[in-house]
């Protein structure tokens, strides 16, 4: 091969290598753009990424906030019922013992009632004994056994109360 030859060779491969670098610098530059719009789309994506991680935290502190806040006014309405429900079973109570007393008192009038009757059946008695007019007597005793059995009821009303 003479000197010609291999200088147009040279040149040839010369021109190849050129192309070939033209090539590559031009891949190298679709490259770095698609580098460059991967780095741009990243920063995108964690710029959206913490947008909305800070939305979302943000939606949830409100959320917790009025979860918190529900939370302070059912416990404040438990309390406040508890509250009225004491003052209902202190009046309850109250009432009661009231109604208890009022019973005692009525079977006490009731227990006097019995005792007069008895001792005026026992005078009745002695007026029978002693020979006075037996017919106004045995009504007038009648009349006092019935008043007597219509307390002995009431007595008996009035004590069930308490079983």
């Amino acid at each position: 091969m003479n000197l010609q030859e291999k200088l147009a060779q040279t040149e040839a491969n010369i021109q190849e290598l050129k192309f070939q670098q033209e090539s590559l610098i031009g891949q190298k530059e679709q490259l770095e753009n698609k580098l460059s719009q991967s780095q741009v789309n990243c920063e995108q994506i964690e710029k959206e990424k913490m947008r909305l991680r800070n939305m979302l935290e943000a939606k949830l502190e409100k959320e917790l906030a009025q979860l918190e806040q529900k939370l302070i006014n059912e416990e404040q309405i438990k309390e406040q019922l508890t509250q009225a429900l004491q003052i209902k079973e202190d009046k309850i109570n109250e009432l009661e013992q009231k109604l208890i007393g009022l019973d005692y008192e009525h079977i006490k009038k009731l227990n006097n009632r019995r005792k007069k009757l008895n001792e005026v059946e026992k005078e009745l008695v002695n007026k029978l004994t002693s020979g006075e007019n037996t017919k106004n007597i045995h009504k007038e005793k009648e009349a006092k056994q019935k008043e007597r059995n219509e307390l002995k009821q009431e007595l008996s009303r009035t004590s069930a109360c308490f079983l």
